[in-house]
């Protein structure tokens, strides 16, 4: 299994054990063309360097209603990035 899916199943995991989940209240999405973006607060972007054109890993856990965003170092440990659809 990739370094991305270990990952997203992690990120899974912990919706489901809410206590391992830290609030960072709430965010407004802003839209540009059919793509709808959110906020990743600033603590979070400097603890994983991100920056704009940084690829993470979206992935939805439909139980909770949930997005997860997860960081991932290389498109490549993520190939089905892009190929999910929301059906």
């Amino acid at each position: 299994m990739s370094g991305a899916m270990n990952a997203q199943r992690r990120a899974a995991q912990a919706v489901v054990d809410d206590s391992a989940v830290t609030p960072f209240g709430t965010g407004n999405v802003q839209m540009h063309n059919e793509s709808a973006y959110g906020v990743i607060p600033s603590e979070i972007r400097d603890a994983h360097e991100l920056e704009q054109g940084s690829t993470v890993a979206v992935g939805y856990h439909a139980e909770s209603g949930t997005i997860l965003l997860t960081p991932v170092e290389d498109e490549a440990d993520a190939p089905w990035l892009g190929s999910v659809a929301l059906d």
